[in-house]
């Protein structure tokens, strides 16, 4: 009987045990969730030039979206835990700026705001086969970033995204292979505009 009892006070310590952990995972994917989601709000917000966010005014602008103090701060420690933000008082107000890192994962929504260029952009690329992950990391990415192909390893977009570009080439660490050219006139103006602008073709 004794041992029956002992039998079943550790299985319930395991079931205790077991059910707090489920419950600790349940609780880091809340988190994990809700700072992403607080990411992609601060990309949202931001000025795309310079994307630097003043702290007191996306607490007060993320409140009218439902955010409440508690679980903002939560989000932006994780964030500011997990290299996606940084928290300055360079401008005499606390703010907080995108890295890199966040600028990648929130690329589609940065290059949205970014208005059309009256130069061209250019990326000249050859990245050894050596660093095969890097180069189809980076080429991914380009093209979030708006890039069509021009012709092999050259691509071009008609937006001024250089912070973009240098995020990509710094995260991806292809800084020796890559080759970012602006330029307002080439022979190959033509075939350029019908790659950004399919729909104009006749």
């Amino acid at each position: 009987m004794k041992k029956e009892i002992e039998k079943t006070k550790k299985q319930f310590k395991k079931l205790t045990r077991e059910k707090e952990q489920i419950k600790t995972e349940k609780i880091k994917k809340k988190f994990k969730f809700a700072s992403l989601e607080l990411l992609k709000f601060i990309a949202n917000v931001v000025e795309a030039t310079f994307l630097i966010a003043d702290k007191k005014a996306l607490y007060r602008y993320a409140y009218g979206f439902g955010w409440n103090n508690r679980d903002l701060s939560r989000a932006i420690y994780k964030l500011k835990k997990t290299n996606y933000i940084t928290t300055s008082d360079l401008t005499g107000k606390q703010s907080i700026e995108l890295t890199n890192k966040a600028k990648i994962q929130t690329v589609e929504i940065i290059v949205k705001k970014i208005k059309v260029s009256e130069k061209n952009r250019f990326l000249s690329f050859d990245i050894p086969a050596k660093f095969n992950y890097n180069r189809n990391k980076f080429r991914k990415i380009i093209k979030k970033i708006g890039f069509v192909k021009v012709q092999q390893s050259l691509w071009v977009t008609n937006k001024d995204v250089t912070d973009l570009v240098e995020a990509a080439i710094y995260e991806c660490d292809v800084e020796k292979y890559v080759a970012y050219i602006v330029s307002e006139q080439s022979d190959i103006d033509g075939l350029i505009k019908k790659l950004l602008f399919p729909k104009d073709k006749k």
